[in-house]
């Protein structure tokens, strides 16, 4: 304040007011009576959580502290009168400020582009230009809001924040179109901010020129696969591509009358922008030219997406109807269509970053094996060596939602291993007799041989998901082992089986998202939600042979996604069977 400034910003914004917010509100009170300042002299954001909802204890104890509440909060949340009046209802006594986070990542974004990602538009060049962004409404941000809905906001907030402006933003749109709105909120008029704008950076006798050329540039990214989320770089994202081959030829008619009009652009627009001419060479002209280019290289480029997405599958689904011949002859054509594609794409993109670790992902998956069997191979050699890291893991990895877990939370998953119901078991088979093979897994499941060093166990089998997997509904992992039925009489009864189960998700939280089925014969005849609070570590079922000539039983223990997770790691433990008649569980 000394220097000239005319007031402080309080920020406690993502990372939070430290162990004692509270205490730090209490002391900007005093140094902002200390100092005179009031009002709009003070802007205050508060934390995470607290930035995007009013009504939360925090705000609602930092409100009371006086003169603090005389400071302007900043809120993300779209202006509104209920907002207001709960403003009003905590304790502060100035209008909120909206704080307009421009970098809405729901796909598809809008504002992705050919050289640039979702939300926060990071140009992809490697020296570091922007990509062109066409000219967009205040609609692709936070909370989507809507000109006409939010004409009125000048009667619940008195500042506006616009939060974003990284990257490869155009300035002169997006904050042109952001300020114009907040100067005159209520008579916004779209249609003519949007040409103004055109004028500003383009001049006068081009506003329709550039306004066909947005309209056209916003149909020919329709075409594409863009970025989504802030980065360009994978997992998140592949390359830049055609949703479809098909998508070709209508891509390249785009590009041909984008490119003429980019090139009018090009010649007229420097002699009339009200801009620099150097700056609308470096933010409009080159940006908007280097996009077509790349737009129209990856149009005409071949991925192996089009074709091959899924050739493993595809190899897997060959081998097991037409047998293995045909499905190393598809393999072979993967092969040979995919290599020189990548080579093609790595000189094609060269100005790019992060292409290459794209691309490495296809060479693994090439390198897996030419054929099918060495496939197989290497990936059980790829599985073996994973499950030996995940039965090896931290406990703090096993119990994530734990502040601090120790092995004794993990070994007494087992308390109960040793105290079955059922009294007379007329056969006992191991956990180690289970079959856990690649094959019974799909998506991020993995199945396995399980035991802890330093526990007293023996072998389980082992269902689970890994942390920082996503999973999709239908995912699972599922164990099998056929019993021979036939040295069983049915004198005294059917027969059922006691099975030892126990799950790592002792936190009994998000319920619906994975269950347990028992199947025999291929029939369910047990299940159980893998949050059940109820839940016993021995289940009871019936079992019987597979028909009246075959004295075989196929029992199968499957976990399946119920709906699409991010992050839900869980370690399903499947111990001994133990085979009895009916009627034979103790009264425990």
């Amino acid at each position: 304040l000394d220097l000239g400034c005319a007031g402080i910003w309080i920020s406690m914004d993502d990372t939070g007011g430290g162990s004692d917010p509270v205490r730090l509100a209490e002391y900007a009170a005093e140094y902002m009576r200390k100092k005179g300042l009031k009002g709009h002299d003070v802007l205050f954001t508060p934390g995470l959580r607290e930035y995007q909802n009013i009504d939360l204890p925090l705000n609602r104890r930092m409100a009371q502290i006086e003169t603090f509440n005389e400071a302007t909060w900043i809120f993300t949340r779209v202006p509104c009168a209920a907002d207001a009046k709960l403003a009003r209802e905590i304790g502060l006594k100035k209008k909120v400020a909206w704080w307009f986070n421009y970098c809405e990542t729901k796909y598809p974004d809008p504002k992705a582009g050919f050289m640039h990602s979702s939300a926060i538009l990071t140009t992809q060049r490697k020296n570091g230009l922007p990509s062109y962004m066409n000219l967009l409404p205040i609609t692709p941000g936070w909370g989507y809001p809507e000109f006409e809905k939010i004409r009125d906001a000048a009667q619940h907030v008195d500042h506006v924040n616009l939060w974003a402006m990284c990257g490869g933003w155009p300035s002169e749109y997006a904050i042109t179109m952001f300020g114009h709105w907040a100067w005159n909120p209520e008579n916004c008029d779209w249609p003519h901010l949007r040409d103004s704008i055109y004028s500003f950076v383009w001049g006068p006798g081009q506003v329709e020129l550039i306004r066909k050329f947005d309209e056209t540039y916003a149909e020919l990214k329709t075409l594409y696969i863009l970025p989504r989320n802030w980065s360009f770089r994978t997992p998140d994202n592949g390359l830049v591509r055609l949703k479809s081959p098909e998508n070709r030829a209508r891509a390249l008619e785009l590009l041909t009358q984008l490119d003429e009009m980019a090139a009018e652009l090009a010649e007229k627009g420097p002699t009339e922008t009200a801009l620099d001419a150097e700056r609308l060479e470096y933010q409009y002209i080159e940006p908007m030219r280097t996009s077509l280019r790349f737009a129209r290289i990856q149009a005409e480029l071949d991925y192996p997406e089009y074709e091959f997405a899924n050739f493993e599958q595809t190899a897997a689904a060959l081998a097991m109807e037409k047998g293995e011949e045909a499905a190393n002859a598809y393999l072979a054509r993967v092969h040979e269509t995919v290599s020189p594609q990548l080579a093609k794409l790595s000189e094609a993109l060269q100005e790019l970053k992060d292409i290459e670790p794209v691309l490495d992902i296809w060479r693994a998956r090439l390198a897996a094996g030419k054929t099918v069997a060495e496939r197989k191979a290497a990936e059980l050699e790829k599985r073996k060596a994973e499950w030996e890291k995940l039965t090896h893991l931290h406990v703090k990895e096993i119990f994530p939602f734990q502040d601090a877990p120790v092995e004794g939370n993990f070994a007494a998953l087992f308390d109960t291993l040793s105290k079955p119901n059922i009294q007379d078991a007329l056969q006992v088979i191991p956990a180690d007799s289970w079959k856990t093979e690649v094959s019974q897994t799909t998506g991020p499941y993995r199945v396995g041989k399980f035991r802890r060093e330093g526990i007293a166990m023996p072998t389980l089998a082992a269902v689970m998901v890994p942390r920082h997997t996503k999973t999709k509904s239908g995912d699972a992992g599922w164990i099998e082992q056929t019993v021979d039925l036939g040295a069983f009489s049915d004198a005294g009864g059917p027969l059922q089986a006691e099975l030892f189960l126990t799950d790592t998700r002792i936190d009994h939280k998000y319920r619906n998202v994975r269950k347990i089925e028992i199947l025999v014969n291929g029939k369910v005849v047990w299940s159980r939600d893998l949050a059940d609070p109820n839940a016993k570590d021995w289940c009871v079922f019936p079992v019987e042979r597979a028909s009246e000539t075959d004295s075989s039983c196929r029992i199968q223990v499957r976990v399946t996604e119920l709906q699409n997770v991010s992050d839900h790691t869980s370690w399903l433990f499947v111990g001994p069977l133990r085979i009895a008649k009916t009627g034979s569980v103790s009264a425990n």
